[in-house]
């Protein structure tokens, strides 16, 4: 079974559970803001929340009535500015927004006050992502390009002022900021030797446990492939996949080389991220996507025509051959309001069932009572006589 969570722009979490021997069901987990109807820009489980206004909210999931832990507001958050990241670390959440405002908020303090730490990153991103081992993150936008910091030196580094320098401005340019600890390298110039804009409009790690592994989309349709211990320099740049516009969103799949993207229009498509292949792409999507999650059978997504959409993935053929299988929608769902988030999560119930280990098959057949086979023999002879 999976289980995703959707929040809507007036507020509201719905959780969905999907499995395809029974009845998909919808429930409500949270109800809208109290106050203001205001939309979540994305969310996270441990459950974390953030919304346009500023404010973040983390919760305790459950399935009877979610426990409200921490409320606390971004200030540096202003007008016509969003929330490009947010991640839950140990008894932390991790924000970010749009014009570079990192904080760090405890969950586990029981006082009233909220203990944070803050820093503060370049403008204009896009994108922010936690790695899985949550050491470092990674984060690009406009004119920002693909950087990796280590989360605990940018938060140390936050109070300290640069050193200064002599070296020219492109040399100060190309130094490295508190905590980061690498940073991508503009692509080539292009045929005519004009260099290229950096518009980074979405980036994820490639695999959770490498960390060195990342990939980035662009405002123009691209999709860049980086290895920090490689080079700066993507190295694997696969151009024009976009259909519409840029590529908007960008999640790894839960196979090997199997990476998800959409564009700007109503394209939902998987690719091999080994030669920048299309293997396959969602047919009947009506709205432009603004949100995927996936799991290991599943993908979840949810678009500006109000449907939250279940589709099915498949492993990518190898290198030469056709794909055979392919994915395709097998549910959606309508909601009264534009959904704007989906995550996976995993159900407080499947959490507390406990797997068989080995040697419980012992124990099973040693709770069975026995019959003994005298007493047996027995009762045939008799049934035999009747």
């Amino acid at each position: 079974m999976a289980n995703f969570l959707f929040g809507d722009e007036l507020g509201n979490i719905r959780a969905l559970r999907f499995s395809p021997h029974t009845q998909t069901t919808v429930q409500s987990v949270f109800p809208a803001n109290s106050t203001d109807n205001v939309s979540h820009q994305t969310c996270k489980v441990k459950v974390a929340v953030a919304y346009a206004d500023g404010t973040a909210s983390a919760f305790i999931l459950n399935e009877v009535n979610p426990q409200n832990i921490r409320t606390w507001r971004e200030p540096r958050l202003k007008h016509g500015q969003r929330y490009v990241g947010l991640a839950t670390c140990d008894s932390q959440v991790l924000t970010c927004t749009s014009n570079g405002a990192l904080r760090m908020t405890q969950l586990t303090d029981d006082s009233e006050q909220v203990l944070s730490k803050t820093a503060s990153l370049p403008m204009r991103l896009n994108s922010w992502k936690l790695s899985k081992n949550n050491t470092t993150f990674a984060y690009g936008g406009e004119e920002v390009d693909l950087s990796v910091c280590d989360t605990e030196r940018v938060f140390i580094a936050s109070g300290e002022v640069p050193p200064s320098s002599d070296k020219g401005k492109r040399k100060r340019k190309e130094e490295l900021l508190p905590g980061e600890i690498w940073r991508a390298k503009n692509v080539s110039p292009d045929n005519l030797g004009l260099r290229q804009p950096i518009r980074i409009t979405s980036l994820s790690y490639l695999d959770p446990h490498f960390a060195h592994q990342l990939i980035a989309g662009t405002e123009f349709g691209d999709l860049r492939h980086y290895d920090t211990r490689a080079a700066r320099r993507p190295i694997a740049n696969y151009t024009a996949l976009a259909k519409v516009s840029g590529i908007k969103l960008i999640q790894p799949g839960s196979q090997e080389n199997q990476v998800f993207f959409a564009d700007s229009g109503c394209n939902l498509s998987c690719i091999d991220i080994r030669n920048g292949r299309v293997a396959y792409s969602y047919k009947g999507m009506s709205g432009a996507v603004n949100s995927i999650a996936v799991t290991p059978h599943t993908l979840a997504s949810t678009a500006h025509d109000r449907y939250m959409r279940i589709h099915t993935h498949f492993p990518v053929s190898e290198p030469g051959e056709q794909q055979e299988v392919k994915g395709e929608i097998v549910e959606k769902h309508f909601a009264t309001s534009i959904p704007t988030a989906v995550v996976a999560y995993q159900s407080p119930q499947v959490q507390n069932e406990r797997e068989p280990e080995e040697g419980d098959e012992d124990g099973i057949w040693d709770e069975i009572e026995l019959v003994e086979e005298d007493s047996d023999t027995e009762h045939n002879k008799k049934k035999r006589r009747q």
